[in-house]
């Protein structure tokens, strides 16, 4: 094949239509090429051998001209891809503006502790890219934090994680870059695509349940405040986090090792971050209902899954691994959970008559129930009518002076009960709402409970 391409002229040849003298013929290509560009070592080298391959087409010698030339495109490709690979994406890791540095072709914005972040992470180890040189990942600071205006021109939403590609697109929302990562180096093991349209489903579906159900929630384990998702009780978005790992865990391949069957998939890069997060956070939240249990927390495949990813046949899920719990560790010295509600701060005051009533061991003349509340008679009526009306979860609440952020939501349901059933019993009359703090005050069971008085003329001031 050497002997056919000789007798062809090489790509890059500029005949004259006559014998010329070289210098009336056109300056080679590999020397306009130079022109314009700063010559690095390899340009310097393809300028040389390309000069020689035209020098060799007038003297006769195609053989050897066809090899020169050969030998002049790859130098001249291998410049052109070295000089791209440095001076790439020099933008993103100074921010606009800050000046240029060398760094790689892309940038991931991140830090450890993210696990939507390591879903990214955990795609570029495996696939070699920060060794390549192809990402870099640096944190949000070296372009002034999530705040910063040089980082909200290029995610608005202000949140990591943030990709900003070589030709200087930024990509945010982890999905999204997971599977652009996945496709701009679909020619680097492994592939993160299982074979068949079916297992293809099956992996979009799980990471799309943990993208919508789980994720959306995952607050409710560290934020201080509500909400959480679409839930302003701390207690029920818990709840539904555990429905939705059970979800995910239904999913799960039966067979393994990987969520889907054989093969790493989107759904692995996805889940497994958050199972670091679940499994760490999750034994905080020890309450009266659910002592921690990690095999009715995940379930046996989600456990076989975990050992599989944690135990050396994926290496990159290691390192995420070994981030992530080096973030969180710091996190726990920092004291993080200390006041967040069912975690560090935690009702341990002893059970009272009113739990009793919530659980029908004692009887009341109840009025009024719902998922949230009771309301029922007091058994010492102070007028006609006198109501109390109580959280059937005290989640600490045995004084209203133990309110926090996350009992706004019940503190809300039951003043709008109490109006409701005050109402309800007293017609047009007036009645009179009492909530009662510390035995000074008249408080004698430490449950919180609002008092609802009518049905007589109250005074004022009270008692």
């Amino acid at each position: 094949s050497l002997l056919a391409q000789a007798r062809q002229p090489p790509p890059h040849e500029h005949r004259c239509a006559r014998p010329p003298s070289r210098s009336l013929c056109r300056t080679p290509a590999p020397v306009a090429a130079m022109r314009g560009h700063r010559a690095g070592p390899l340009v310097l080298v393809a300028t040389v051998l390309g000069t020689a391959v035209w020098l060799c087409s007038d003297s006769g010698l195609p053989f050897v001209q066809t090899l020169l030339g050969h030998a002049a495109a790859t130098a001249v490709a291998r410049g052109a891809r070295r000089e791209a690979a440095t001076t790439a994406s020099t933008w993103a890791r100074q921010g606009r503006g800050r000046g240029v540095a060398m760094e790689a072709s892309a940038t991931l914005y991140d830090v450890p502790v993210s696990n939507n972040g390591a879903r990214a992470r955990l795609i570029i180890y495996a696939k070699g890219l920060d060794a390549s040189g192809a990402v870099g990942v640096e944190p949000p600071s070296v372009l002034g934090g999530l705040g910063s205006p040089e980082f909200r021109a290029l995610n608005p939403q202000g949140k990591m994680p943030l990709l900003k590609t070589a030709s200087g697109m930024p990509i945010y929302e982890s999905d999204t870059i997971a599977r652009y990562l996945v496709d701009a180096h679909a020619d680097v093991a492994p592939s993160f695509t299982p074979t068949t349209p079916e297992l293809r489903a099956l992996d979009n579906l799980i990471a799309r349940v943990h993208d919508v159900y789980l994720v959306a929630l995952q607050a409710c384990l560290y934020k201080a405040t509500p909400p959480f998702g679409t839930f302003q009780s701390r207690w029920k978005a818990l709840g539904e986090l555990k429905r939705q790992v059970k979800v995910i865990a239904g999913l799960a391949s039966e067979e393994g090792p990987f969520l889907t069957g054989p093969e790493i998939g989107q759904s692995d890069v996805a889940v497994f971050p958050t199972m670091i997060f679940l499994r760490h956070m999750l034994p905080k939240f020890m309450q009266p209902g659910w002592e921690f249990n990690e095999l009715e927390a995940f379930g046996p495949k989600l456990l076989k899954w975990w050992g599989h990813m944690t135990g050396g046949a994926v290496p990159a899920a290691g390192r995420v691994l070994e981030e992530m719990q080096g973030a969180l560790a710091k996190w726990d010295d920092s004291g993080r959970w200390d006041a967040i509600l069912h975690a560090g701060r935690q009702d341990k005051a002893s059970r009272t008559i009113f739990d009793k009533i919530i659980s029908k061991e004692i009887p009341s003349e109840i009025v009024y129930e719902d998922d949230l509340c009771l309301v029922f008679k007091d058994i010492a009526p102070a007028a006609p009518v006198h109501l109390l009306v109580i959280p059937k979860r005290r989640e600490g609440l045995t004084q209203l002076r133990h309110a926090v952020a996350d009992h706004e939501y019940i503190l809300g349901h039951l003043m709008r009960v109490a109006g409701e059933q005050g109402k309800a019993a007293v017609g047009e009359g007036g009645f009179r709402i009492v909530v009662n703090d510390g035995a000074e005050a008249g408080q004698s069971v430490f449950h919180l409970h609002v008092h609802v008085l009518g049905g007589r003329p109250m005074m004022w001031p009270p008692g």
